[in-house]
């Protein structure tokens, strides 16, 4: 790291001095070859023209590397003497720039680190100061920018562990000092805040703050949600150049067109390298989520239409950024829909308006932005099955993609395991069900209390050329085994099979057991605290679906709960249920959701889906 004598190499670096025009402390970021660091220094003397050389780029990268690593070892190293400055002063101002290159050789020593560190700027060391202001693509925090500030001792979540998501007992309220200094950092709703970790003046449990420490990330503020703040863009992962806007007064915002063309980019290319956009019938999800780091924010896309899933407030308030950032990565192609889940955002703090245009179907509110559409369905091609979305009023955004996989996994199980007969329930539009049939299954019966999906399946079913019968009788009876191949009932799934497993003990002749049985229910435990009651119906559920497979049969079973699949409860339910049943299974295989479903390390609550196959004796 340097020689006996105390020096340090020396060659030429570039900084940026931030508000340089007065001569008190200021910080300045000093860019090396492999990072960038931060240093405080007081300027002297300004003489135009004249410029010389600052330090050590060696030093200057050393240091870079073992702040982003470990800030702590930093400060143990005797040659790092910049390191505590450099921490205090982080991203605190920025308004013009400082280019200091070499004229001669200055040798930079301990003392001389010492003297950098603790606040003075030699006077041989005179620079010249350009009045360039910041650009939006080159600073490191955003000046007048609302502040929140996140606890000490949650600082690791954030910082280390680099979570999307800030929960409101991790925020501190900022001290209002008397010149007023904080009152225009006060959050307000939906703004897209700056989170900085609050390094002192931390009083009692009501967590005010007086000194700011560096800047986590840039997140939307909402106080009336449980997640306070929805992190955007995170400097661990982002950097510290976080685009900017300049606004006529002079303040600037952070640039959210450009962070989501970002953002919405990278997710465009992944699919893309996926081999799932590209065709005129393609169907995948595009943005999940927390995965994409977009936290709220869901969009699917089918043939030419990109459905907008908005589940958080912040969604509905940045609708217009939103759009023209599709619009951007996706050259305009697609038709956009915008449908808004109410009751996610009712538990954002946000009230759907009463305006009937955005009120189309329960639970939801479709509108298309683009253009008036002759239609609200469409035609998608899934692993050579067409079906039919209804991205208007269909369930979720019409086609549920996250089993796109799971169907595939049942088509080759059909085919490799020989089976025979199949029974669908919850089957919604017949996906599991014409994989069967694809696979080789000659009676395949499909279950759902929907007769719109089933006429959506049945629809489906002509489309691949499977021969259907669509059975939506108020008390429908129990499928024949005569032709078509396949059956589709409307009926409670429960009550459907008590209704079959009553007719096989009064026929013990019978052979209407099922080789495999399919159990793909909605969404029962919508929050932890429903957790328990949807254990009980998950296992009432199961145990029903396991006393009509067959000995040596199979039991393909899921859960879309988030609660259940995290809490890591399933197979026991499923134990319970196969003991309430009087049946032996075993596990053989645990699948979650597609590819295009991804999920964040930093964000694992975006687990939700879990799919078990089980053999049954």
């Amino acid at each position: 790291m340097d020689d006996e004598s105390g020096r340090l190499p020396q060659c030429a670096v570039t900084c940026t001095a931030l508000r340089t025009r007065s001569f008190s402390t200021r910080a300045v970021q000093v860019s090396g070859g492999s990072g960038v660091a931060f240093v405080t220094v007081r300027l002297l003397e300004r003489i135009p023209g004249r410029r010389t050389l600052l330090g050590s780029r060696t030093t200057l990268e050393r240091v870079v590397h073992v702040h982003r690593t470990c800030p702590e070892r930093a400060r143990n190293q005797s040659a790092l003497w910049i390191m505590p400055a450099c921490i205090a002063a982080r991203s605190r101002f920025c308004s013009s720039t400082l280019q200091l290159q070499s004229r001669r050789q200055v040798p930079l020593t301990r003392p001389a680190c010492r003297s950098l560190a603790g606040g003075t700027f030699r006077k041989s060391w005179i620079c010249s100061v350009s009045n360039r202001e910041c650009e939006s693509h080159g600073t490191t925090s955003a000046p007048n920018v609302p502040t929140v500030y996140v606890r000490s001792e949650k600082a690791h979540l954030f910082a280390r562990q680099v979570r999307p998501l800030i929960f409101g007992r991790a925020i501190v309220v900022p001290t209002t000092r008397p010149n007023g200094t904080y009152e225009a950092l006060q959050p307000r709703t939906d703004d897209l805040v700056c989170v900085r970790l609050a390094t002192s003046g931390l009083e009692g449990q009501g967590g005010r703050t007086d000194t700011p420490g560096p800047v986590l990330g840039y997140g939307f503020y909402n106080p009336d949600s449980m997640y306070r703040v929805r992190l955007i863009w995170q400097n661990r992962l982002d950097g510290d150049s976080v685009p900017l806007l300049k606004y006529p007064d002079g303040s600037y915002r952070v640039d959210l067109l450009r962070v989501l063309t970002r953002l919405f980019t990278a997710a465009w290319r992944l699919r893309e390298r996926l081999g799932l956009v590209g065709s005129a019938h393609a169907a995948c999800r595009l943005i999940n989520g927390e995965g994409d780091r977009v936290s709220g924010l869901c969009i699917d896309l089918y043939a030419r239409y990109l459905v907008v899933q908005s589940s958080a407030r912040w969604v509905e308030h940045h609708r217009p950024v939103i759009e023209q950032a599709l619009r951007n990565v996706t050259k305009n192609a697609y038709e956009l829909v915008w449908r808004s889940n109410s009751d996610r955002l009712r538990q954002d703090g946000f009230v759907m308006s009463d305006d009937p245009s955005r009120a189309t179907a329960p639970g939801a509110a479709s509108t298309m932005t683009r253009r008036a559409s002759s239609t609200a369905a469409t035609w998608i091609t899934e692993h050579g099955l067409m079906y039919e979305v209804d991205i208007m009023h269909g369930q979720k955004t019409g086609h549920y993609c996250d089993q796109r996989d799971n169907r595939l996994f049942i088509r080759h199980l059909v085919q490799e395991a020989s089976i025979q007969r199949v029974l669908d329930l919850c089957t919604y539009t017949g996906g599991f069900a014409l994989n069967a049939v694809l696979g080789g299954a000659l009676h395949v019966t499909a279950v759902d209390s929907s007769g719109q999906a089933l006429m959506q399946a049945h629809r489906n079913a002509e489309r691949n050329q499977v021969s259907s019968r669509l059975i939506l009788d108020k008390e429908p009876g129990i499928p024949g085994e005569s032709p078509p191949t396949l059956w589709l009932v409307r009926d409670d799934v429960q009550r459907f099979c008590e209704r079959l497993e009553s007719h096989i003990e009064h026929h013990p002749e019978s052979t209407q057991r099922y080789d495999l049985v399919v159990l793909d229910p909605p969404k029962l435990a919508p929050t932890v605290e429903s957790l328990p009651r949807a254990r009980h119906r998950y296992r009432k559920m199961n145990a029903a679906a396991l006393r009509l497979v067959r000995s040596s049969g199979f039991l393909f079973t899921c859960t879309c709960s988030a609660s259940m699949t995290q809490s890591g409860q399933f197979s026991a339910v499923l134990m319970e249920a196969a003991l309430d049943a009087g049946r032996r299974i075993t596990i053989l295989a645990e699948r979650g959701a597609a590819l295009d479903h991804v999920v964040s390390p930093a964000a694992p609550e975006g687990r939700y889906l879990t799919a078990m196959l089980l053999a049954v004796e």
